[in-house]
């Protein structure tokens, strides 16, 4: 599964700070646009002028108090996608979207260990805050 994660800009607190977890809203819709917009640490821009493509330091960002990391949720979706031999689309439905997100926890905490025991904040909109977010919830 494809993530992003951004450490807190705060230095005295980033070892301590919160990590939230933010997934894109409606299905098939990957997290990685927010990474330059809204909530993320840069945004993207366009000169006026020349149409330049520029990323710029969001000032309003997630990871202003908290480390954010961004995932693609669920599998196929954006930068996520299956390894092995059988490519073939999976059948999708929220039992497999919550097994998927218990084994990435289990792999990143196991990956970035100064993760384990903090507060971990799931945000997402639309759909995914509706079901996926109560669903992983009440899952971990």
């Amino acid at each position: 599964m494809f993530y992003a994660l951004f450490e807190s800009r705060n230095e005295s607190s980033r070892n301590t700070d919160p990590l939230v977890i933010w997934i894109r809203g409606t299905p098939g819709c990957s997290a990685s646009k927010q990474m330059i917009s809204e909530t993320g640490p840069y945004r993207y821009i366009q000169d006026p002028k020349t149409g330049a493509p520029t990323l710029t330091m969001n000032e309003h960002s997630f990871n202003n108090f908290s480390n954010a990391l961004y995932l693609d949720l669920q599998i196929d979706t954006g930068y996520s996608f299956k390894r092995g031999e059988n490519q073939d689309a999976r059948n999708m439905n929220i039992d497999q979207v919550i097994n998927d997100f218990l084994n990435f926890m289990k792999m990143f905490l196991t990956q970035h260990t100064s993760y384990r025991g903090r507060e971990i904040y799931l945000m997402a909109q639309d759909f995914a805050a509706g079901s996926y977010v109560p669903a992983l919830t009440a899952a971990v």
